[in-house]
């Protein structure tokens, strides 16, 4: 490094300099001045070198990975780690489906946009789109849905939920009328049991109910036959039996890449819609002691303080029903309770715990309050482009894989083939 240069300015100097100088400035460097360094062995010095020890061990290149003990230090897991901690969260995710309005709307709208009147394979084969047709209304095991009610129904669980299950079930020959021995069993997420983690004797380790082998592929499910909050007198109902991977379709969003359960949508949400409902009824309570009219009345009095009526006289005071007329006596002075009115911030801070809630689960304010009126049609376009690119990607990368393995399964020889050939048969009888 160079030696650095100074210039030394004396009074000569400043004499003969016609432009205005600071007087006061006796040395200037043509670098960065440095700054003073305290004095060895003086109070300075200590306190710089103590300050200095600290900032050091508190220094880092990022900024988000600071030690400073103001800021809430996160804890770093594994992708299934804390996998147990699910059954939490779906519990209340479920509630506030059944609970909280504006919660049980975005899970509507998820399943409405996503699927809505269902989503179909395109067939060009005349035959084979006639035996689709038939099969789709017959398709759900349970009998309620046809196999586009199933795709709803499953959305909708796959957001409440985080994640929903189908088991692909072999019929005999005749149990369809469609002629395709296949059904689709419908399962929530509660028939594949969380904390199900072991090694198998065949080598495959299953963690959380899935089943894999030593290449990651997925071998079985572990599941319950029935659903374990459901008892029914059946002691084998809290056992899982292992199902063949290739029967099961398994829909969730995983959080991270390797993640092996789904975790409900509205989860990073949760804890600010209790804090809305929380302020709804209480703003709800103090409008219904407002609706209760209540009545102060106070005694004329004389002019030395004392009661001025008829002490004779017996008064009875009620709280006047709405829209009749009372007769105050007179002398008496009759006033009402005066209540404070609406938080003056109740429109502010619904819009932001509810667009909280719809971005959580990938959709906007209106869509969960249906209220458009401050919305303009380049707004809504907008709005409705951002929301689409989040719903698509859910249909194109979830949805279509999920049920194209039961399409698959449809096409497969077992079921397709011997459904074309068997009406050929009754024809040439």
């Amino acid at each position: 490094m160079a030696e650095r240069k100074t210039i030394t300015l004396n009074k000569a100097a400043l004499a003969s300099s016609t432009a205005a100088a600071p007087v006061a400035t006796q040395v200037v460097t043509t670098q960065t001045q440095t700054l003073r360094s305290p004095r060895r062995g003086s109070i300075r010095s200590a306190v710089k070198t103590v300050l200095d020890f600290f900032r050091s061990n508190g220094r880092t290149y990022y900024q988000a990975a600071t030690q400073n003990p103001r800021l809430r230090i996160p804890m770093d897991v594994g992708p299934n780690s804390h996998n147990a901690e699910i059954a939490v969260i779906r519990a209340r995710s479920r509630y506030a489906k059944a609970n909280h309005a504006f919660f049980k709307q975005a899970i509507r709208q998820i399943a409405n946009n996503c699927v809505g009147y269902g989503i179909r394979p395109i067939i060009v084969d005349n035959d084979l789109e006639k035996v689709w047709d038939k099969w789709v209304n017959e398709a759900d095991a349970r009998g309620h849905f046809s196999f586009y009610g199933l795709q709803w129904h499953a959305v909708e669980a796959l957001a409440t939920d985080g994640e929903v299950l189908f088991r692909m079930r072999d019929r005999i020959d005749g149990d369809m009328q469609s002629g395709v021995p296949l059904q689709l069993q419908i399962m929530e997420a509660d028939h594949l049991p969380l904390g199900w983690t072991r090694q198998e004797p065949n080598g495959n380790y299953t963690l959380d109910g899935v089943e894999r082998n030593a290449i990651e592929r997925i071998t079985r499910y572990w599941l319950y036959p029935r659903h374990p909050a459901d008892w029914r007198g059946v002691i084998n109902a809290f056992q899982p039996v292992p199902i063949d991977a290739a029967d099961v379709c398994h829909l969730f969003l995983p959080e991270r890449p390797t993640s092996e359960r789904g975790i409900p949508w509205g989860a990073a949400a949760l804890n600010k819609l209790e804090f809305l409902e929380e302020y709804h009824v209480g703003e709800v309570a103090k409008k219904a002691i407002q609706s209760k009219i209540t009545t102060f009345y106070t005694r004329p009095l004389n002019e030395e303080g004392g009661f001025a009526g008829n002490s004779d006289e017996e008064l009875d005071f009620v709280n006047p029903e709405i829209g009749s007329a009372v007769e105050v006596p007179e002398g008496y002075k009759a006033e009402f309770a005066q209540m404070p009115a609406t938080d003056s911030n109740w429109d502010g801070f619904n819009r932001t715990i509810i667009s909280e809630v719809a971005v959580c689960l990938g959709l906007c304010y209106e869509l969960l309050t249906l209220d458009f009126k401050n919305l303009t049609d380049r707004g809504y376009r907008a709005m409705m482009l951002q929301v689409g690119k989040f719903l698509d990607s859910v249909i194109y990368h979830l949805i279509v894989q999920c049920f194209g393995k039961v399409w698959r399964r449809f096409l497969s020889r077992r079921c397709y083939v011997r459904c074309l050939e068997s009406p050929s048969r009754e024809d040439n009888q």
